[in-house]
C-alpha cells in the first residue's frame, strides 16, 4: 500500500506543484521521520532522512541543505551537537522538535543555533509556520 495515494489524512494537505527548498530531516523515531518528510514531500520539500547525529552529519557533508529540522535527544549524541558540527562547516538554518522545552532547553537551543523549537507532540501546522518563517 503506498500511504502518498491511499492515506485520506494525506487528501487535507495536496501536493505542491514546486520545489520550495531541501530539508535535513534527523528524528531517530522512524515512523515519526517518515510521516514527516510524506507531509513535507507533498507541500513541494525536497526531504532527506537521517536517524542518528552521525548519520545526520553525514548527510549534511555530501549534500546541500536549506534547513534542518532535528530532534534534540538522539541516540548517539544530540541535536545540539549535530547543529554545531555542521555550522563549523558552513551555516544552516534549523528547526528543533523535542520533548525537552523548558526555558533551560529553549535558551541551549538558541544558543546551539535553532531558529525555532518545536514542543514534541506538535501539529503539523506549527512546524509549517516555522519553515515559512525560514524559508520564504
Amino acid at each position: 500500500m503506498d500511504p502518498k495515494k491511499s492515506d485520506p489524512i494525506l487528501e487535507h494537505f495536496p501536493a505542491a506543484s514546486q520545489h520550495r527548498g531541501h530539508i535535513l530531516l534527523v528524528d531517530d523515531h522512524r515512523d515519526t521521520s517518515l510521516t514527516l518528510k510524506i507531509l513535507l514531500e507533498r507541500r513541494g520539500y525536497k526531504v532527506t532522512t537521517a536517524h542518528s547525529l552521525a548519520h545526520g552529519l553525514e548527510r549534511a557533508r555530501e549534500l546541500e541543505f536549506d534547513l534542518l529540522v532535528s530532534d534534540i535527544g538522539l541516540p548517539d549524541g544530540d541535536g545540539y551537537d549535530l547543529l554545531q558540527a555542521i555550522h563549523k562547516e558552513r551555516p544552516m538554518k534549523a528547526i528543533a522538535i523535542s520533548g525537552f522545552t523548558t526555558d533551560g532547553d529553549l535558551e541551549r537551543s538558541r544558543n546551539a543555533g535553532f531558529h525555532h523549537h518545536l514542543k514534541k507532540p506538535f501539529a503539523f501546522s506549527e512546524l509549517e509556520r516555522a519553515i515559512a518563517d525560514l524559508l520564504p
